[in-house]
């Protein structure tokens, strides 16, 4: 559930970001080491 969240927010973030991936990854990569 907490992955899902992440992917959500890091989508919002892509819209706004003029680098869309990095949100996406920092996401993916904190989730990672979360868990």
């Amino acid at each position: 559930i907490k992955l899902i969240q992440s992917l959500i927010e890091a989508y919002a973030q892509m819209r706004y970001n003029p680098f869309p991936m990095v949100p996406f990854e920092i996401a993916i990569i904190e989730n990672l080491k979360g868990s």
